[in-house]
């Protein structure tokens, strides 16, 4: 909601002292701007999903199935294995936020969207251990303290 509202006040803004032309141009302005924000903060929090909330839940994951992750990555130490789980997580909330039908992307991390999602990811996987370790994900976080644990 805040990006449409920055893009039609810039818009405004521009319209108010330029007149049309002004508010293509105004719209245009805010339109980059706003990309840019939303790169800036991808880029400080690491991904769609905030690096605390990736990060701690792939290291608990990996804790709690550590021959799941043995037999889904061989070659990998903890610290590769952890990074593949975070980008795991990380196509499934980006997944959750393409079928967010709302304005509002907070809406994405609602258990009646990203679940759903995030199984359409997991399903999708090459593997059938990649397939088991994604769908074995999708449970964890539908249990874990950062998402919707108790």
């Amino acid at each position: 909601m805040v990006p449409f509202a920055l893009i039609v006040l810039i818009a405004g803004i521009g319209a108010f002292f330029e007149g049309v032309s002004g508010f293509f141009v105004g719209g245009g302005i805010g339109f980059v701007s706003v990309m840019m924000v939303g790169w800036v903060v991808g880029k400080v929090q690491g991904g769609m999903l905030p690096r605390r909330v990736r990060d701690e839940t792939a290291t608990d994951f990996i804790a709690e199935y550590p021959e799941l992750i043995k037999s889904a990555y061989p070659t990998l130490s903890a610290y590769q294995a952890k990074e593949e789980i975070g980008k795991l997580l990380n196509s499934m909330f980006q997944k959750a936020n393409s079928h967010n039908h709302s304005i509002d992307v907070t809406n994405a991390g609602n258990p009646n969207v990203f679940i759903p999602s995030a199984l359409q990811i997991a399903r999708n996987q090459q593997s059938e251990i990649g397939v088991e370790l994604a769908e074995e994900l999708v449970r964890f976080v539908e249990r874990h303290h950062l998402w919707y644990g108790r």
